[in-house]
């Protein structure tokens, strides 16, 4: 084997490698980098244009640059084909795009002539099929900012509109939009103004604050998870002014009793930074500096 071959035969085995331990939807692997720096391709150079779609390229088209023999499969297809493909009779599966571009309409056609990196972000860098992504609206929106193209939601969209939801916003979706708001604050955006989140939330109380034991038991242990969420609607100083006030748990009768199952003691064996709220740590000090801590 002459040392041509032990580079390719290297070259496969590494490839291989790097398919097992990387999962490929499409059953093929393409670096976009290499074509187009290395062998300063362009798109239009595999990607035709056809009934406004942007098609993708097909075994002709990469023979066109590349050596097949369709009919005697070798060691070499594993450079572009994953070995899952290769059991299947190198069949080759197109990425579904996300449901939530189900209503989109586009076309490259109508879109001709603009640079396809304008919005395939990074598609000259990609070394691999997984971490292409289709453009989202922010990206749209660089252009269809009511300038340089409309803005308006049926230009892009079959049904949505501003008076429209999208199918995500029915059902339950009230209950649940918080999760997906904290997933990513910007998508809300695309439709809604930043004002109406506060216009809502100023006026409604969450789910949980309506519990009956939200104000003497619970807020306190979420405000120690998270304060931020707690500061979306409240200020600092709202805090401070209701805590100024004893807790009901105070005004019992044994709350201040030395036995540690009952009262302040028990409490703070909890959760002692629930009482660092209120108190300082010397507080406790002017009683107990002559009453000696055992533990039970």
């Amino acid at each position: 084997m002459n040392m041509n071959k032990k580079l390719v035969f290297i070259l496969l085995a590494l490839a291989f490698i790097v398919v097992v331990s990387c999962k490929q939807e499409t059953g093929i692997k393409f670096n976009h980098k290499f074509h187009i720096e290395e062998n300063d391709m362009s798109c239009e150079d595999c990607h035709t244009l056809t009934d406004g779609k942007m098609s993708l390229p097909s075994m002709d088209k990469c023979s066109e640059c590349h050596d097949i023999d369709v009919d005697n499969p070798s060691e070499e297809c594993l450079l572009c084909h994953t070995p899952q493909s290769a059991k299947e009779d190198y069949s080759i599966e197109q990425k579904a795009l996300p449901k939530s571009y189900a209503d989109v309409t586009f076309s490259h056609e109508f879109h001709e002539g603009i640079e396809c990196n304008s919005c395939h972000k990074g598609i000259e860098n990609s070394t691999d099929l997984k971490s292409i992504t289709v453009p989202k609206m922010p990206v749209c929106l660089e252009c269809h900012n009511d300038e340089e193209a409309p803005k308006s939601c049926d230009t892009c969209h079959k049904e949505i509109r501003k008076d429209v939801p999208p199918a995500s916003h029915k059902g339950d979706w009230a209950q649940w939009h918080g999760k997906e708001a904290d997933f990513d604050k910007a998508v809300c955006l695309y439709c809604h103004q930043k004002n109406m989140c506060s216009n809502c939330h100023q006026t409604q109380k969450p789910r949980d604050h309506l519990t009956f034991v939200w104000k003497t038991e619970d807020h306190g242990v979420e405000a120690t998870h998270d304060r931020r969420k707690c500061a979306e609607c409240h200020t600092a100083g709202y805090c401070s002014d209701c805590h100024r006030q004893k807790p009901p748990s105070h005004k019992r009768g044994d709350w201040m009793a030395f036995d540690r199952h009952n009262g302040h003691a028990e409490a703070a064996r909890r959760n002692f930074r629930s009482c660092k709220v209120c108190h300082e740590t010397a507080e406790c000090a002017k009683c107990h500096q002559t009453i000696i801590m055992r533990q039970p």
